[in-house]
């Protein structure tokens, strides 16, 4: 059906706002040494695995210039960052205790750049996130590969398998259909937001944030 008024009425669109700017000059930068050092730790603690490293990309681009292109950029917002794991370095995670994914980085709400920050696991076919961990869940779990370390408090790193075994650093991930988990033989990515930095009431700006990472471990 086709609804017309009697009566054209006269446009009066909104005007188009002013953006809140992302950044303030300030970066993690300064990590990326312990960073490594973490990374190094947890490659050292699985040496009999065959280990894959993720890369990380942004992932959803700023709403004008996704307008301007035509894209679907799924609803993104500006009150966060949006990275993931790229379609190139997506994995599926087996049942096997022998196989599981170590996501780390930066804490980023300890370091000042957000309010809250997460991780997710998402389905790659259809993008549904099924399980996630959240940054005071995070806290401490450096420990677990660099105990003692100065900056572990300022660092994350975190299991993800289908079967935890009692291991309180593990993130599960259900089998089922695809609403509520992923099946064994369908590809997964690691998503990563980053909420609202408080000095600007918006997102951070991307290049203003070390990328959280993730390595796949599978048996050789």
């Amino acid at each position: 059906f086709r609804l017309t008024p009697k009566n054209q009425a006269v446009l009066d669109p909104f005007t188009v706002p002013e953006l809140r700017r992302r950044g303030t000059g300030m970066t993690e930068m300064d990590l990326m040494p312990y960073l490594e050092d973490l990374r190094r730790a947890i490659l050292a603690k699985y040496p009999n695995y065959k280990a894959t490293e993720l890369q990380t990309e942004q992932w959803l681009e700023e709403p004008y210039m996704s307008v301007q292109a035509g894209k679907d950029e799924l609803g993104e917002s500006r009150d966060t960052t949006y990275l993931r794991t790229n379609h190139e370095t997506e994995f599926t995670l087996s049942d096997s205790p022998d196989d599981f994914v170590i996501v780390y980085g930066v804490n980023h709400t300890q370091t000042g750049k957000c309010t809250y920050n997460n991780f997710v696991i998402y389905g790659a076919q259809v993008f549904n996130g099924v399980a996630s961990v959240d940054d005071k869940t995070l806290l401490g779990s450096a420990d677990d590969y660099i105990p003692g370390h100065a900056n572990a408090d300022k660092l994350y790193a975190w299991k993800v398998a289908r079967h935890a075994n009692g291991d309180p650093h593990c993130l599960e991930v259900q089998t089922g259909s695809q609403a509520y988990g992923i099946p064994l033989t369908d590809p997964a990515f690691v998503g990563f937001r980053s909420y609202i930095e408080p000095s600007t009431k918006v997102g951070p700006a991307y290049n203003e944030l070390i990328y959280d990472r993730a390595i796949h471990f599978t048996a050789k």
